[in-house]
């Protein structure tokens, strides 16, 4: 579960540089699963002083970074994975619908514990239910933003008709400032 930033996928695998969501909640047994990825890095001053947390969920994957969205509101944008591009529809949940980020360790690595407000909740809710019965490839995902940068786009891995509430995990690497980095990009504090 640690995380390193890295360009080479392989690598990246085999060093275990993993990006995790634990989702916590669930209706049925099941979770998440894990996706290699890396920390984003705020590209602008405006995004260092007020970085911008969003989920969004995943049409599917594009060819290239100038592919069209699917929807008007949609982005597309880097996977966590280089060469990956992923089509995302308009954003669902943003720093808004956060209760708390919390900065948990869990064995040697640490993670992020996001726990929604009662409406944010209910979003990431119909958000997991409908990735947990999508009928199309990638359309199975949910991606995490920082500064419209995928930090994680994990597979929705409960069955159709279960969905997901509450609170969720985000993996933030192996030390506890990379964590608390994570918690100020996602509450904007």
């Amino acid at each position: 579960m640690t995380m390193q930033r890295h360009s080479l996928p392989k690598i990246a695998l085999v060093a275990g540089a993993l990006l995790l969501i634990v989702a916590c909640g669930a209706d049925q047994p099941g979770g998440e699963e894990e996706k290699p990825g890396a920390l984003p890095e705020p590209t602008t001053d405006a995004q260092q002083i007020n970085p911008t947390f969003e989920i969004r969920p995943v049409l599917g994957m594009a060819d290239n970074e100038d592919s069209a969205s699917r929807d008007p509101d949609g982005l597309v944008v880097q996977d966590t994975l280089p060469t990956f591009y992923v089509d995302l529809g308009p954003r669902s949940l943003g720093a808004d619908e956060v209760h708390s980020a919390t900065v948990v360790q869990v064995d040697t690595s640490w993670v992020v514990d996001i726990q929604f407000t009662d409406a944010g909740s209910d979003v990431f809710e119909e958000l997991t239910a409908a990735a947990a019965c999508a009928e199309e490839p990638g359309q199975n995902r949910v991606a995490i933003l920082v500064n419209e940068r995928v930090i994680s786009s994990p597979v929705v891995s409960v069955e159709c008709g279960s969905s997901i509430s509450g609170t969720t995990q985000v993996s933030a690497g192996s030390t506890r400032s990379s964590a608390e980095e994570l918690v100020e990009e996602i509450t904007g504090d």
